[in-house]
């Protein structure tokens, strides 16, 4: 579950206002309150669907509706305009760790320790040194790479960075800002960067700014049966905000867990996906509600953390994830991850309210399957990246859909 040789296949998922109601839900199978059905948008593409001919590895959407798509595996970076017309492809060394948008349509990409931005037109020749930026050179020796990128309303952006001296063990957490020339600032921590020693980290992280600009990375740490989900909570200034959690970083009470990207709701509520064992000892979703001091809702979920809610899995051979979340206004939860079932990565989108109830007039008794990847616009309106290649066919096909 935990174990590094996990990244290769688990980073390939990495992309891409609710008022949430604290109540009881023990399980995820219950009846949801009836929620608007989301029907594909016809005028979008090509019969509501855009096709790629490589593998998606991540999506950021624009205000308007414009999306940016990149691949890991090849390189190719698109822009997909708000009708679904695409452009490029560019070849262009970007990879899933980090692909977003900010509220101007800019979109940024990271490769190694080195932040691209793009606008509409291509390349943002403006930004640092044409187009690329720089942000951060480790010591001589010590091993780094950006892990995620989180963009503020002021047009700056928070790199979140792993170092380490040690192969297995990232020891570091670097957190970089950018001005939106993509040059450091100068009034962020040291010269424009922060580092904290955090617990061993056996993952990548992940990050999200609440409305309040406080940051929050997730990680776990340890390998194994002590592998726990962790949140930190770091303030404008960098530093962990001590009333959060303990001391500024809240610590899984259940082992065998990883998290994965969290999000942050307009009441201030913290959701973490991830997955962890079950009684049995078998790995499966799990998404955990958090305060806003950094401590588990005990009437969401069992002690705050939901299991199941994929619902029953016929032929499980294996793991199942949750990854990544969007949150839409009305309080739909849409997660997307993966399970393996008879021995094939089958992906998902799942949509809940938020007591956790699966919505069943999204999809198939509220699964998407095939999904991989969800995004909201500004006008709530859902794209959602799928594979469409069978499992075993050894060819990488996504579609990316919207749905109103």
């Amino acid at each position: 579950m935990v174990r590094r040789t996990h990244h290769a296949l688990l980073s390939a998922a990495i992309a891409l206002a609710l008022l949430c109601v604290a109540a009881g839900c023990g399980s995820a199978s219950g009846d949801a309150p009836p929620s608007p059905r989301r029907v594909l948008d016809m005028s979008y593409g090509v019969a509501g669907k855009v096709a790629f001919t490589d593998g998606v590895s991540s999506i950021a959407l624009a205000p308007d509706g414009s999306a940016f798509v990149a691949s890991s595996f090849t390189g190719i970076f698109y822009r997909v305009d708000a009708m679904g017309a695409m452009t490029g492809p560019q070849i262009l060394p970007v990879v899933g760790y980090g692909l977003v948008a900010d509220k101007d349509g800019n979109a940024y990409a990271a490769f190694q320790n080195t932040v691209f931005k793009f606008n509409a037109a291509g390349p943002d020749s403006g930004y640092a040194d044409s187009g690329m930026a720089l942000a951060y050179t480790p010591p001589p020796g010590v091993g780094a790479v950006i892990s995620s990128l989180v963009p503020l309303p002021e047009g700056s952006l928070y790199v979140i960075i792993r170092q380490s001296q040690d192969p297995l063990f990232w020891d570091a957490l670097v957190i970089v800002k950018l001005g939106p020339d993509g040059r450091p600032v100068a009034s962020f921590g040291e010269g424009g960067r922060v580092t904290h020693h955090l617990a061993s980290m056996t993952s990548l992280v992940f990050g999200a700014v609440d409305s309040a600009g406080n940051l929050y990375v997730s990680f776990w740490n340890g390998d194994g049966r002590d592998a726990r989900m962790n949140l930190a909570k770091f303030g404008r200034d960098g530093q962990l905000v001590s009333g959060f959690g303990s001391g500024g970083v809240w610590s899984g009470t259940r082992t065998r867990c990883a998290a994965w990207a969290p999000a942050i709701d307009s009441a201030g509520f913290v959701w973490l996906p991830g997955e962890c064992t079950d009684a049995s000892g078998a790995f499966g979703e799990v998404l955990v509600k958090l305060d806003s001091n950094g401590q588990p809702v005990a009437g969401f979920g069992k002690d705050g953390y939901l299991d199941g809610f994929y619902g029953t899995l016929q032929d499980k051979s294996g793991e199942s994830i949750a990854q990544r979340m969007v949150i839409a206004p009305d309080g739909t939860m849409y997660v997307s991850g993966y399970a393996v079932l008879a021995g094939c990565v089958v992906y998902r989108v799942v949509a809940l309210d938020p007591q956790g109830n699966r919505i069943a007039s999204f999809g198939t008794d509220g699964t998407l399957l095939g999904g991989r990847l969800a995004a909201l616009d500004a006008a709530n309106r859902l794209y959602v990246v799928s594979r469409t290649s069978s499992c075993g066919s050894g060819q990488t096909r996504d579609v990316l859909s919207r749905y109103l």
